[in-house]
Protein backbone atom coordinates (compact mmCIF):
# COMPACT_ATOMS: atom_id res chain seq x y z
CA UNK A 1 0.00 0.00 0.00
CA UNK A 2 2.63 2.58 0.79
CA UNK A 3 4.78 1.57 -2.49
CA UNK A 4 1.36 2.80 -4.30
CA UNK A 5 1.72 6.10 -2.45
CA UNK A 6 4.59 6.61 -2.90
CA UNK A 7 4.69 5.93 -6.71
CA UNK A 8 1.38 8.51 -6.79
CA UNK A 9 3.45 10.76 -4.98
CA UNK A 10 6.69 10.83 -7.55
CA UNK A 11 4.25 10.61 -10.15
CA UNK A 12 2.63 13.64 -8.85
CA UNK A 13 6.08 15.74 -8.32
CA UNK A 14 7.40 14.75 -11.80
CA UNK A 15 3.68 16.00 -13.44
CA UNK A 16 4.31 19.04 -11.55
CA UNK A 17 8.25 19.71 -12.39
CA UNK A 18 7.35 19.27 -16.11
CA UNK A 19 4.32 21.93 -15.97
CA UNK A 20 6.83 24.26 -14.28
CA UNK A 21 9.65 23.44 -16.34
CA UNK A 22 7.01 24.41 -19.57
CA UNK A 23 6.50 27.63 -17.82
CA UNK A 24 10.08 28.14 -17.21
CA UNK A 25 10.71 27.58 -20.91
CA UNK A 26 8.16 29.53 -21.85
CA UNK A 27 8.98 32.59 -19.83
CA UNK A 28 12.55 32.11 -21.37
CA UNK A 29 11.15 32.46 -24.60
CA UNK A 30 9.02 35.19 -24.04
CA UNK A 31 12.10 36.45 -22.44
CA UNK A 32 14.03 36.59 -25.09
CA UNK A 33 11.71 37.53 -27.49
CA UNK A 34 10.87 40.85 -25.28
CA UNK A 35 14.68 41.40 -25.44
CA UNK A 36 15.20 41.16 -29.07
CA UNK A 37 12.45 43.43 -29.38
CA UNK A 38 13.98 46.19 -27.33
CA UNK A 39 17.35 45.75 -28.94
CA UNK A 40 15.72 46.53 -32.03
CA UNK A 41 13.68 49.37 -30.73
CA UNK A 42 17.00 50.86 -29.52
CA UNK A 43 19.24 50.27 -32.52
CA UNK A 44 16.22 52.13 -34.13
CA UNK A 45 16.37 55.01 -31.76
CA UNK A 46 20.31 55.23 -32.31
CA UNK A 47 19.58 54.85 -35.78
CA UNK A 48 17.01 57.99 -35.70
CA UNK A 49 19.16 59.73 -33.94
CA UNK A 50 22.54 59.38 -35.54
CA UNK A 51 24.80 57.90 -32.40
CA UNK A 52 26.39 54.70 -32.14
CA UNK A 53 25.14 52.75 -29.54
CA UNK A 54 26.54 52.36 -26.31
CA UNK A 55 28.65 49.21 -25.78
CA UNK A 56 28.59 49.01 -22.21
CA UNK A 57 24.52 49.38 -22.14
CA UNK A 58 24.36 46.83 -24.55
CA UNK A 59 26.98 44.61 -22.08
CA UNK A 60 24.99 45.47 -19.45
CA UNK A 61 21.74 44.38 -21.06
CA UNK A 62 23.59 41.10 -21.48
CA UNK A 63 24.43 40.27 -17.83
CA UNK A 64 21.11 41.10 -16.69
CA UNK A 65 19.55 38.43 -19.18
CA UNK A 66 22.45 35.91 -17.74
CA UNK A 67 21.68 36.90 -14.04
CA UNK A 68 18.27 36.11 -15.14
CA UNK A 69 18.66 32.90 -16.53
CA UNK A 70 20.97 32.03 -13.49
CA UNK A 71 18.01 32.39 -11.67
CA UNK A 72 15.65 30.85 -13.41
CA UNK A 73 17.98 27.95 -14.18
CA UNK A 74 21.00 27.98 -12.76
CA UNK A 75 23.63 29.07 -15.43
CA UNK A 76 26.53 30.56 -14.97
CA UNK A 77 26.46 34.74 -15.35
CA UNK A 78 29.28 37.24 -15.86
CA UNK A 79 29.63 36.99 -11.92
CA UNK A 80 30.11 33.94 -11.95
CA UNK A 81 32.65 33.60 -14.81
CA UNK A 82 34.82 36.50 -13.16
CA UNK A 83 34.89 34.84 -10.17
CA UNK A 84 35.93 31.45 -11.23
CA UNK A 85 38.58 33.28 -13.49
CA UNK A 86 39.96 35.01 -10.77
CA UNK A 87 40.33 31.62 -8.61
CA UNK A 88 41.55 30.01 -11.62
CA UNK A 89 44.26 32.98 -11.90
CA UNK A 90 45.05 32.61 -8.07
CA UNK A 91 45.48 28.95 -8.30
CA UNK A 92 48.03 29.39 -11.89
CA UNK A 93 50.27 32.13 -9.44
CA UNK A 94 49.93 29.19 -6.65
CA UNK A 95 51.03 26.83 -8.80
CA UNK A 96 54.10 29.45 -10.20
CA UNK A 97 55.19 29.99 -7.02
CA UNK A 98 54.96 26.10 -5.87
CA UNK A 99 57.02 25.65 -8.94
CA UNK A 100 59.67 28.09 -8.65
CA UNK A 101 59.19 26.96 -4.52
CA UNK A 102 60.63 23.25 -5.77
CA UNK A 103 63.06 24.30 -8.24
CA UNK A 104 64.86 26.39 -5.61
CA UNK A 105 65.02 23.50 -3.28
CA UNK A 106 66.41 21.10 -5.70
CA UNK A 107 69.44 23.82 -6.28
CA UNK A 108 69.53 23.43 -2.29
CA UNK A 109 69.25 19.84 -1.85
CA UNK A 110 71.92 19.47 -4.99
CA UNK A 111 74.59 22.32 -3.04
CA UNK A 112 73.73 20.47 0.28
CA UNK A 113 75.38 17.43 -1.15
CA UNK A 114 78.08 18.72 -3.18
CA UNK A 115 79.63 20.11 0.56
CA UNK A 116 78.46 17.00 2.13
CA UNK A 117 80.63 14.89 -0.42
CA UNK A 118 83.29 18.03 0.21
CA UNK A 119 83.34 17.21 3.85
CA UNK A 120 83.36 13.94 3.69
CA UNK A 121 86.41 13.91 1.40
CA UNK A 122 88.10 16.20 3.77
CA UNK A 123 87.60 14.20 6.61
CA UNK A 124 88.79 10.91 4.60
CA UNK A 125 91.60 13.43 4.32
CA UNK A 126 92.35 14.08 7.82
CA UNK A 127 91.80 10.32 9.03
CA UNK A 128 94.34 9.74 6.79
CA UNK A 129 96.67 11.92 7.97
CA UNK A 130 96.33 11.22 11.27
CA UNK A 131 96.77 7.90 10.61
CA UNK A 132 100.54 8.74 8.89
CA UNK A 133 100.78 10.89 12.16
CA UNK A 134 100.26 8.29 13.96
CA UNK A 135 102.81 5.44 12.43
CA UNK A 136 104.98 8.59 12.44
CA UNK A 137 104.89 8.88 16.27
CA UNK A 138 104.93 4.97 17.16
CA UNK A 139 108.17 4.80 14.50
CA UNK A 140 109.98 7.50 16.30
CA UNK A 141 108.63 6.24 19.78
CA UNK A 142 110.32 2.61 18.50
CA UNK A 143 113.64 4.77 17.77
CA UNK A 144 113.60 6.34 20.79
CA UNK A 145 113.08 2.92 22.76
CA UNK A 146 115.89 1.44 20.62
CA UNK A 147 118.36 4.52 21.50
CA UNK A 148 117.60 4.36 24.96
CA UNK A 149 118.65 0.39 24.95
CA UNK A 150 121.43 1.27 22.57
CA UNK A 151 122.55 3.60 26.24
CA UNK A 152 121.64 1.64 28.62
CA UNK A 153 123.66 -1.53 27.20
CA UNK A 154 126.70 1.69 26.14
CA UNK A 155 126.14 2.49 29.89
CA UNK A 156 126.28 -1.17 31.47
CA UNK A 157 129.27 -2.05 28.97
CA UNK A 158 131.50 0.79 30.03
CA UNK A 159 130.43 0.31 33.96
CA UNK A 160 131.62 -3.17 33.44
CA UNK A 161 134.55 -2.26 31.65
CA UNK A 162 135.75 0.41 34.74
Amino acid sequence: MEIANIRQLALSINKLCIEELKQCKTLKLNSELHIRRLNNNLNSVYGLLGISPNIRLKRGLVNLVGSGLKFLFGTMDATDSEKIRAVLDTVEKNELNVKIGMEKNLLLIKEINKQSKMINMEQDTIKSRINEIINEIEEANNHANDHEKLIILRRTFLKNKS
